[in-house]
């Protein structure tokens, strides 16, 4: 599975590299319409549902085996000129529906902890728009109100030593579930 999103990963990091060196769109191309009615599209949409029923009935695919009964995920692909999604797939690892916490059944409202995924497609946008020149800004000049946080050495972030390059690369000794502006004790003050 993992192989699979870095794949849908990269090509979608290529499609965006794509359209900001060669866009397209304008009075000789113009942005498509009605998409879910295209047959290209239709016909794509049901070959990737054919993949995606091999794959949670066989185990396998071409990219690797999966294991069905661990893994949850759902699929949304949207279109900005149509408010309804132009397909959908969500599917729910048993090991999740028996479960005693958490969700039972994933659909399109089902919140996703994702961890540092979402980072790479601010990274790779940063990277195609502005290049590396403000890899080493640091993340004061952007959100200036983290230059009063408190300045404990040994528990709060050294802000003004945080670059963008260094939250990029997870190099910025910032702790996973980071104390921002409030400890504990004013939490509960």
């Amino acid at each position: 599975m993992a192989a699979f999103i870095l794949r849908l990963l990269s090509a979608l990091f290529l499609v965006q590299l794509a359209t900001a060196l060669c866009p397209l769109l304008g009075p000789d191309f113009p942005p498509p319409r009605n998409v879910s009615q295209n047959p290209r599209f239709r016909d794509t949409l049901n070959s990737f549902s054919n993949t995606i029923r091999q794959l949670l009935s066989t185990g396998n695919s071409s990219y690797g085996p999966f294991d069905s009964a661990n893994n949850t995920f759902s699929v949304n692909v949207f279109s900005t000129s149509s408010d309804a999604p132009l397909y959908e797939y969500h599917y729910t690892a048993p090991l999740f529906s028996n479960g005693s916490v958490g969700t039972k059944t994933v659909d399109g409202d089902t919140v996703f902890r994702i961890g540092s995924i979402s980072k790479l497609f601010t990274v790779f946008t940063l990277l195609i728009e502005k290049g590396d020149m403000n890899f080493n800004d640091p993340i004061t000049k952007y959100v200036p109100e983290l230059r009063n946080s408190p300045r404990d050495t040994v528990n709060a972030v050294q802000w003004d030593d945080v670059t963008l390059g260094t939250l990029a690369s997870h190099m910025s000794g910032i702790g996973r579930d980071c104390k921002f502006l409030i400890t504990p004790i004013d939490f509960l003050s």
